[in-house]
């Protein structure tokens, strides 16, 4: 009865090729090459985008710095450059709401002293509508010497007037009026701006309140 039970060696493996998992594993060792071939070029390109992404980081990280550099020494230039008194011979000296002024200066003659407008040109007159800055802070390195400095009064500037101090301060062009020659570096720490409406002007008029970081040249 045993020998019912036992199978020829030969017979067994001839049934095992005569299953579908056999051919199944014929194929794939026959695309088993193949199979290998794409994950290594897969793996490749991956590497290759890898690589290239690192060096598409680095030459984005040496523009940055080479921008960098070239914005310090084009600032430690414009600051060697710099005169000392830009302030007071420049942005003190300035004349506000001068449009304003001629326009009145017409008509001043003609107000009565009770007018409500008499007090807007006396204002306008007297010349206190100016720039006046409180030095309130000094620091030095090697390089330069840092100040801050605060606005002394609020002012009040037309359109046109904003615009040239703007110009003045930040060394840059607003057309159509172009930054001054040998100015130091101008920091605005901060910046008030409001508008008022003065009775009798259609044009724009500002209430400005500013503090200030000046860094020029070591006095020596």
């Amino acid at each position: 009865m045993n020998s019912l039970f036992k199978i020829h060696p030969l017979s067994y493996f001839k049934k095992c090729l005569s299953f579908p998992f056999a051919f199944q594993i014929g194929a794939f060792l026959l695309i088993l090459p193949f199979l290998i071939s794409v994950a290594c070029f897969l793996f490749e390109q991956r590497e290759i985008a890898e690589l290239n992404q690192r060096i598409s980081l680095l030459q984005k990280k040496q523009m940055r710095k080479e921008f960098q550099m070239k914005t310090e020494e084009k600032i430690l230039s414009q600051i060697g450059k710099s005169e000392s008194g830009y302030l007071k011979e420049v942005l003190e000296s300035m004349v506000f709401l001068g449009s304003e002024r001629q326009k009145w200066q017409l008509f001043s003659q003609q107000i009565e002293p009770s007018h409500p407008m008499k007090q807007r040109v006396s204002f306008l007159e007297q010349g206190s509508n100016k720039l006046e800055f409180v030095q309130t802070d000094i620091r030095k390195n090697e390089l330069f010497q840092e100040t801050e400095e605060n606005q002394k009064n609020a002012i009040e500037l037309s359109d046109e007037d904003l615009k040239t101090l703007l110009c003045y301060i930040e060394g840059a062009q607003i057309h159509p009026y172009s930054p001054k020659e040998r100015a130091p570096q101008i920091l605005l720490k901060s910046f008030e701006l409001e508008k008022k409406n003065v009775p009798g002007m259609t044009d724009k008029t500002y209430h400005v309140q500013m503090q200030l970081i000046k860094r020029e040249a070591l006095v020596k």
